[in-house]
């Protein structure tokens, strides 16, 4: 493999044997074919996709027809937090923002990756006398991003082409879409003014174990790694955490060195090989249990509509019949043809296959054992998360 690792350079890559065979999603919540090419650097650890033109072409295919948020009519997912509260993300990191950064009461956010403006929304809700602006791939979102309070311009032409600078910028789940992830933070960087404070939300690799599915994510990064990509790119974290949203790494920075701290390239790369094998199994479960469901009569629905829920009912779609959704924004709807349902809607004496992390999983088995249906979990990752 020629290409250098997306975070420290090194041409290190080694290519995660099998995943080219496992059916994929895009970030939006579509089926994808299998395909693709998974690899980790074994001098920092970072798994990711090489930016082979294979990838940019089919990245370019995906966000042609794009639309987050699809199944419930635009509206933002809702996030349950680690005390089992539910909020859309961009609320909850609104106020994580608020909470450790000194913001002015006037001032400029800019939002890399806007979508349709749904961080804008929620970070304008609290910052009522701050101006707005968004960057994304092209305009077909600025209607909407219009009706928001306070917007005052979509950049389209690239990061390295805006010349104003801003108080705040963010980018929520954008970074994990970058071919060139270190460069992206350089120019975030660049557009900040003096004492200005820089945002980023990711999945968090070590938790998030249906990520690397994602066709249109690139990176996959781990706390280390996106503290080490940071401090790469002349940023100095002010937070650091992935326990303030479930499978989620958020990181605060401002400009300014840092100590930069080298992962452990053997953590990265035990769970790019674990993650690949596990989601094998996951599936051979996941069609055993349809199988069973079937030779006895029995109706087989698989919980959630967000990406793995969407990978494994392509799957299984032959044998599954429904999907079982808690938000009620997704409840009522049709998905791939099929009823997406609530719990206490579940068909009796149905199985539910629950396509999550194993200890998520058991969680919600454990809550919604007690109806008629049974709620069946993966398999247990052969590692210990880290």
């Amino acid at each position: 493999m020629s290409q250098l690792c997306l975070v420290c350079d090194s041409d290190a890559l080694i290519t995660i044997d099998g995943y080219e065979r496992l059916p994929r999603v895009t970030s939006d919540c579509r089926p994808w074919p299998a395909g693709g090419s998974l690899a980790v650097c074994e001098a920092c650890g970072t798994i990711q996709k090489p930016p082979t033109k294979e990838l940019q072409d089919e990245a370019r295919a995906i966000y042609k027809s794009y639309a987050l948020y699809q199944l419930s009519g635009g509206v933002e997912q809702s996030i349950f937090n680690l005390d089992g509260d539910a909020a859309p993300r961009s609320e909850w990191l609104a106020d994580v923002v608020l909470k450790h950064c000194d913001l002015p009461r006037s001032g400029r956010l800019l939002d890399i990756g806007c979508g349709t403006g749904a961080a804008l929304r929620s970070f304008g809700s609290r910052l009522p006398e701050w101006s707005l602006f968004g960057s994304e791939l092209d305009p077909r979102a600025l209607s909407e991003l219009r009706g928001l309070s306070n917007f005052q311009r979509l950049f389209c032409d690239g990061l390295d082409n805006i010349q104003d600078r801003f108080d705040l910028v963010t980018m929520i789940h954008s970074l994990e879409h970058m071919t060139a992830p270190r460069t992206t933070l350089d120019e975030a960087r660049n557009l900040l003014v003096a004492g200005g404070s820089l945002m980023v939300q990711v999945p968090n690799a070590a938790e998030s174990l249906f990520d690397t599915l994602i066709a249109d994510h690139v990176v996959h990064f781990s706390p280390a790694q996106l503290g080490f990509a940071a401090a790469k790119s002349g940023l100095r974290p002010i937070v650091l955490r992935d326990d303030l949203l479930p499978k989620e790494i958020t990181l605060i920075a401002e400009p300014g060195d840092a100590p930069i701290q080298h992962p452990d390239p053997q953590i990265g790369i035990r769970l790019a090989k674990a993650v690949v094998g596990w989601l094998e199994t996951v599936l051979d479960a996941g069609r055993e249990a349809a199988r069973q469901a079937a030779a006895v009569g029995r109706p087989f629905g698989v919980f959630g509509t967000a990406n793995s829920g969407v990978w494994l009912f392509e799957s299984l779609k032959d044998d599954a019949t429904f999907f079982v959704d808690e938000d009620p924004a997704r409840v009522g709807a049709q998905l791939d043809g099929q009823p997406v349902v609530s719990p206490g809607d579940v068909p009796e004496d149905a199985s539910v296959y629950i396509p999550l992390t194993p200890p998520i999983a058991r969680r919600i088995q454990q809550r919604l054992g007690d109806g008629p249906a049974t709620y069946l979990t993966p398999p247990d990752l052969p590692i210990a998360l880290a």
